[in-house]
């Protein structure tokens, strides 16, 4: 229709005009988005203040989400691992092995509240550093079994070696 036609009806052709409002109060999700943010702030923080590194274990895919921390530890860069278990078996000292797994298994089949325990690790760089593992199943599927494990590794490096120094300190004394 050419609105210069006067056969033309306005009344029909013409758009219909008005608003609408719509006012949804997001306060509250703000307010939780703020408090997110903090939280996730200060587990920043407090990781980088412990050097510790954060892994967090999809049992069904068999790869693990790894922090920063966790790569400044072992040497690598994310970029050049895939993190599964086979990774994690490179890293782990040979001899230490079966007991780093035996200590996993048993929490896995609950006999044990948590995974705690310390190995050997072999740094990318070909240097070994003690580690204390600790992790706990977080996730269980209907049925009950874990699909999600977290956990961290600390550098106990320094701490076995005084140890160490100490004992023989004590058997030369002894001795």
């Amino acid at each position: 229709l050419d609105p210069g036609d006067r056969r033309f009806d306005a009344r029909v052709a013409a758009p219909a005009r008005g608003l609408v409002i719509v006012h949804t109060d997001i306060t509250a999700h703000k307010l939780e988005e703020a408090e997110r943010s903090a939280a996730e702030l200060r587990l920043q923080l407090a990781l980088e203040a412990t050097g510790d590194g954060l892994w967090d274990w999809d049992l069904r895919s068999g790869l693990a989400h790894l922090s920063p921390g966790y790569y400044a530890l072992t040497g690598y860069r994310a970029e050049d691992v895939r993190a599964d278990v086979a990774f994690f078996r490179r890293l782990v000292h040979p001899d230490d092995w079966a007991h780093v797994m035996l200590t996993m298994e048993a929490h896995l089949r609950g006999e044990i509240p948590a995974s705690v325990v310390e190995y050997r690790m072999l740094t990318a760089a070909g240097d070994i550093r003690w580690m204390r593992g600790r992790g706990r199943v977080v996730e269980r599927d209907a049925a009950g079994m874990p699909t999600r494990m977290a956990g961290h590794i600390t550098d106990i490096t320094s701490t076995r070696s005084i140890e160490q120094a100490l004992q023989g300190s004590e058997a030369r004394y002894r001795g």
